[in-house]
């Protein structure tokens, strides 16, 4: 049952692009990895932008939804949007906020392709696990603190570059969005 919804969805997706088969050329490119097993891209907005999500399978049971890349499997906006490591094929984690620019900085690499993002999976990975167990009230102080505060980035999850400085997020899939922060 699984496999046929997402052999359905890959469906859907690659129907969705092909007007002008870009997100074929962009799944052949994403499996050239040997991460890859499988990958689903499609297309936001095409009208006005090339703008691309995809949903991809990769090695030893993970997976991982990405958004926001250009054609070139890239770009500032470039975003994880959800990842899973199990053999359910079920996502676990949702990131809030987490974008290339805050990879980079987080991880003090330069991480700003999909491959980069594929490659760095499994740090990735433990960044929303830990993440995802803050308290409402630790994701709170976090939220509140300010980028010129002693101790910012000594907060796993704060960051500073040199493009911006902020926070970024996870919280289990199952985990109401309403009741990530204590203030809310």
């Amino acid at each position: 049952m699984k496999k046929v919804i997402l052999i359905l969805v890959s469906l859907f997706l690659v129907s969705f692009c092909f007007a002008n088969g870009r997100c074929e050329k962009l799944e052949k490119e994403i499996l050239k990895n040997p991460n890859v097993i499988e990958v689903g891209v499609g297309q936001h907005d095409k009208w006005t932008q090339e703008i691309y999500f995809a949903y991809i399978t990769l090695t030893n049971d993970r997976y991982i939804k990405l958004v926001e890349f250009d054609r070139y499997l890239s770009g500032e906006r470039l975003c994880i949007e959800c990842l899973g490591n199990n053999p359910e094929k079920k996502f676990e984690y949702e990131f809030i906020r987490i974008d290339c620019i805050a990879l980079s900085a987080l991880f003090n690499k330069n991480i700003s392709t999909v491959n980069d993002i594929i490659n760095n999976y499994d740090e990735i990975y433990k960044l929303a696990a830990t993440l995802a167990k803050e308290t409402p009230e630790e994701r709170t102080q976090r939220k509140n603190m300010k980028c010129t505060d002693s101790g910012y980035t000594d907060r796993l999850g704060n960051y500073k570059s040199d493009k911006r400085c902020g926070y970024v997020f996870a919280r289990y899939i199952n985990e109401p969005f309403e009741s990530m922060f204590a203030d809310e």
